[in-house]
Order: C-alpha cells, then sequence, then structure tokens
C-alpha cells in the first residue's frame, strides 16, 4: 500500500534528520548552524512535553496517547484502503508517519529532539515529524472543506435543506 511507504519515508527521514543533527549539535552548549542568520537556524533540543512543550514531563501519557492514536489511524486506514478518498489516507499518512518519529523518540530517549529554529517569530523548535503531522492535518481539513463544499452544493441542487 502507498501509504504505507508515505509512513516509512516520514519516520525514516525524521529519523535520519534527528540523528544527523545530534550527532553534529548534541552537547555542543549553544551551538546553532546559521542557515540564513537571524531568520533560520539549525539548533539542537529536547523536548519532554508535547506541541509547544504542554505536558512537559507526562512521558508516558504521551506515549500512551500517541500509540493508541497511531493504531487509530493506521487501523482506520486500512479498514478504508478502498473507499476513503486519497487526500484523507495522504493526511492520515503523514499525520502517522510523523507521529511515529516523535513517539520513537520519547520510547529510546524520553524527549523528541526538535532543531528547526525560525528566529523573526519566537516560534517554538519544532522537527520534520511536526511538519508532517501539520501538513497532514492541513491535508485533512482541505479534504473535509471540500466534503462540506460538495454537501451544500448538492443540498443547493437537490432543493431547499429540510
Amino acid at each position: 500500500m502507498i501509504y504505507c511507504l508515505l509512513i516509512s519515508c516520514v519516520f525514516l527521514a525524521d529519523q535520519l534528520v534527528k540523528r544527523a543533527v545530534g550527532m553534529r549539535l548534541r552537547g555542543v552548549r549553544g551551538m546553532t548552524l546559521r542557515f540564513i542568520p537571524g531568520l533560520f537556524h539549525i539548533v539542537y533540543v529536547e523536548n519532554t512535553g508535547a506541541a509547544f512543550s504542554i505536558l512537559r514531563d507526562k512521558r508516558i501519557f504521551l506515549i500512551l496517547f500517541t500509540v493508541l492514536m497511531i493504531a487509530a489511524l493506521i487501523v482506520y486506514m486500512f479498514l478504508k484502503r478502498k473507499s476513503a478518498p486519497p487526500m484523507l489516507l495522504m493526511g492520515l499518512s503523514l499525520v502517522a508517519g510523523g507521529g511515529l518519529g516523535n513517539l520513537i523518540d520519547r520510547i529510546r530517549l524520553g524527549y523528541v529532539v526538535d532543531y528547526i529554529e525560525f528566529l523573526p517569530f519566537s516560534f517554538p523548535v519544532f522537527n520534520l515529524a511536526d511538519i508532517s503531522v501539520c501538513m497532514g492535518c492541513g491535508l485533512l481539513l482541505l479534504h473535509f472543506a471540500i466534503e462540506e463544499f460538495r454537501a451544500r452544493g448538492r443540498k443547493t441542487l437537490d432543493g431547499p435543506a429540510e
């Protein structure tokens, strides 16, 4: 199934980049790779929380929650693999792949490795897995917006909604 390949590619890319960043920057206090000075840097951060560091130090809860969510996504995708629209399955795959990347960090290391820093926005440091989850959520929102638009169009064509 192509969506299993997408999940695997996201997971592997995330883990490879985290390993490379960790090998280069881990343990070097204050070390930053400046790609675009003042705008985009690579730094090494150990995040013990979830998005924006919420639920900091709630490792067991975050692991269990993530395992349940990824399992639910994969079961749903398997059951709907022939009938679900590709955009829905792609969005779910991106969420699952990113979630799996961060889950493995949390299990293996006790924290998630974050490394992408955008300076002008004072935005939290994040990683490829986080980007994948956000892109997947964006695709899911787009899918549901399109479905809602289509449903409203059918109601208009069929007559007034009751």
